[in-house]
C-alpha cells in the first residue's frame, strides 16, 4: 500500500514537471514561429500579440520599424496617425498593467500622453499627469484644452484633492477655477 502511494506521487510529479517542461518549450516555440515571418509588418504584429498575451513588455522591445494608422488615440480623438507597432506595443501594456514605466519607452509623444493619462486615472495618481506632454490638446465641444489639464481636473475629481487643480495650466476648458468649482461644488 506504502509502494502505491510513492508511485502515484512520483507519477503526478512527473505530470507537473512534464507540464512545465511543455509551457516553457511553448512559449519559445511561439516566439520563433514569430521571428520565422518573412513580411516585417506580420512578424510585428504577431511579436506584439505575443507580448500582449503573455504581460511581457520585454517582447516590445523585438518589435522592429513597423508601422500601422491608428484611427484614433481616445475619444477625443478625430485624426488618423501612423504610428510605430512597438510604441503601440508598450501603450498596450501600459494601460493594461497600469505600469507607466512602458508608457516612458513611447518615443510617440501623443501616444505616450494617452498611456500616461489611462495610467493616471486607473491608479488616480496625478502626479503622472506631469509626465504628460502640454502639446497634446482635445477638442470638445468646439473648446480646446491640454489633455494633462483634463488628466488633473479629472483626477482631482476623483480623490478630492485640491492641490492638483494648482497643476493645471488653464485655457478655455479647463482651468484652475473650474477644476475648483468642480470640485467643490
Amino acid at each position: 500500500m506504502e509502494r502505491r502511494k510513492i508511485f502515484f506521487i512520483l507519477g503526478i510529479l512527473i505530470l507537473i514537471l512534464l507540464g512545465i517542461g511543455y509551457f516553457l518549450f511553448n512559449e519559445d516555440f511561439e516566439l520563433r514561429s514569430c521571428e520565422k515571418i518573412s513580411d516585417s509588418e506580420l512578424k510585428d504584429s504577431c511579436i506584439s500579440r505575443l507580448a500582449y498575451d503573455r504581460i511581457d513588455s520585454s517582447l516590445c522591445e523585438e518589435i522592429g520599424d513597423s508601422t500601422f494608422i491608428k484611427s484614433r488615440f481616445s475619444s477625443y480623438d478625430v485624426d488618423p496617425e501612423i504610428v510605430k507597432r512597438k510604441d503601440d506595443c508598450y501603450r498596450s501594456l501600459g494601460e493594461f498593467t497600469n505600469e507607466s514605466s512602458n508608457c516612458d519607452k513611447i518615443k510617440n509623444t501623443k501616444l505616450a500622453d494617452v498611456c500616461y493619462f489611462v495610467v493616471a486615472n486607473n491608479l488616480l495618481d496625478g502626479d503622472l499627469c506631469d509626465k504628460m506632454s502640454t502639446e497634446l490638446f482635445m477638442e470638445f465641444t468646439g473648446k480646446r484644452s491640454y489633455y494633462r489639464d483634463n488628466c488633473y481636473t479629472q483626477i482631482s475629481q476623483e480623490t478630492l484633492e485640491l492641490g492638483l487643480c494648482d497643476r493645471v495650466v488653464g485655457t478655455i476648458f479647463h482651468t484652475r477655477e473650474s477644476c475648483r468649482e468642480a470640485l467643490l461644488s
